[in-house]
């Protein structure tokens, strides 16, 4: 038997090092792929010390290749391709492949990439922009069993792929189509036999309300994003009621106006709202605070680029007591309706980033005393505004990047015990130093 590659005796410069300095070379290779250090070192000395002697049943390799582990030459060159296409890996405690995301930042998979991908057997997430990817290509996922996270962006994929791959991945409990022209709603239909999908987006796709129906059948699903689904009409989503476990729904489009959320108030498992782009209104919001039993539920509310919420509509959300979220972005107010809310609440996120809050609304941001997560990006700061906010004593999480702010301004927040996060990204009066204090990270 040929021994593998790996276990072979080596030779040139390689010919005298000690077994001991072979392993430790081995668990530096691996040691920025995972967490976790200690249990790879752990792992591959005992591999070392538990060698068989070659050419019997059961050697090393063997045995990895049967628990679908890949070899530390092999994972290096999948991080190769994976990083030269622009994108990210993450490593389980073993050091295998667990999450390759081809989707971040501008990285785009090519077939390069895509290939180093599925050779990872183990798994569990992947995220492509594939505008360079073939349908065939894009076939091979199939292959991972154990995937339970797919996210196609730009992709070439149709109908009859889709059907290939829910019925492939039994596993999958999320997925996320975006800007895939190909897909219609005999596509999202065939999403059905996924049975045990839990998180469905499907945005700027070509379905419609007939793809509603189908999905409304998914027992497990808790949360849909059909946003810029131009086919789906606010009418449509009364489809939805018989979706037995629908507790997030995210929408957008001009098409979702004051009498679409009137269909959305009738859903009777909705607790998050999502709307984005708009046509709503003070009478769409005063019909959603009108349902108590809806308002009573709701325990998150997000809206972005909606022009028709003024401070005036915005009063309305005082009508629901259990709200924990509350997310406005790009969003003309100047914060007046923040004082018609009860205080403290329970609001335990606050975002009013691109906004036009004038100075007296953080005073009364600061009596919503249980707020851990407060963003305010694009929002003009001063040293007064965030003495304001340094009274949010379980404040964990602060957005306040791009607010013009400099040291002096930031020194308030060092009141904040509980703050472990700042974004202060775009200030640039801030000095290094500051920004190194708060951050953890070194600044040019």
């Amino acid at each position: 038997m040929v021994r593998p590659r790996w276990i072979q005796r080596p030779c040139g410069p390689c010919a005298h090092v000690p077994r001991m300095l072979l392993t430790g070379m081995l668990v530096a290779s691996l040691a920025s792929c995972g967490p976790d250090a200690a249990r790879q070192e752990a792992a591959i000395r005992h591999q070392a010390d538990t060698r068989v002697p070659p050419g019997l049943p059961g050697e090393p390799a063997e045995r990895e290749a049967d628990r679908g582990l890949l070899t530390p030459e092999q994972i290096r060159d999948i991080r190769r391709a994976v990083e030269s296409a622009g994108g990210t890996i993450q490593c389980d405690a073993e050091g295998q492949p667990r999450i390759v995301d081809l989707a971040v930042g501008r990285g785009s998979a090519d077939s390069t990439a895509i290939r180093a991908a599925v050779s990872c057997r183990r798994l569990v997430v992947l995220r492509l922009r594939a505008e360079k990817l073939t349908r065939e290509e894009l076939s091979a996922i199939r292959s991972l069993g154990t995937l339970e996270e797919l996210m196609l962006h730009d992709a070439a994929i149709d109908d009859d792929l889709l059907a290939e791959l829910s019925g492939s991945l039994t596993r999958l409990k999320r997925l996320t189509l975006r800007n895939t022209p190909n897909v219609t709603d005999r596509g999202a239909a065939s999403l059905a036999q996924a049975r045990q999908l839990t998180h469905l987006a499907l945005i700027e796709l070509r379905v419609t309300g007939e793809s509603l129906r189908a999905l409304a059948s998914l027992p497990s699903l808790v949360s849909l994003d059909v946003r810029m689904c131009s086919g789906i009409r606010g009418s449509d989503l009364a489809l939805l009621r018989d979706a037995p476990n629908l507790g997030e729904l995210k929408l957008g489009g001009y098409a979702i106006d004051d009498a679409a959320v009137r269909v959305v108030a009738d859903l009777p498992h909705l607790q998050e709202l999502v709307v984005e782009d708009g046509a709503i209104s003070s009478v769409g919001l005063a019909d959603l605070a009108a349902s108590t039993e809806f308002a009573g539920r709701v325990r998150s509310l997000h809206f972005a680029r909606c022009a028709g919420l003024t401070d005036d509509a915005l009063a309305l959300v005082s009508a629901f007591p259990n709200l924990r979220e509350l997310s406005l972005r790009d969003i003309p107010t100047v914060g007046t309706f923040l004082d018609k809310l009860p205080k403290p609440g329970r609001l335990e996120l606050l975002a009013l980033s691109r906004t036009f809050l004038t100075e007296d609304a953080f005073a009364s941001i600061a009596a919503f005393t249980y707020l851990k997560r407060l963003e305010l990006a694009r929002v003009p700061l001063t040293r007064q505004s965030l003495e304001h906010v340094s009274r949010l004593a379980h404040l964990e999480y602060l957005d306040v990047s791009e607010c013009g702010l400099n040291d002096q301004a930031l020194q308030p927040l060092a009141a904040l015990d509980k703050l472990k996060r700042v974004i202060l990204d775009g200030n640039p009066e801030i000095s290094a130093q500051v920004l190194e204090r708060w951050t953890g990270k070194q600044h040019p």
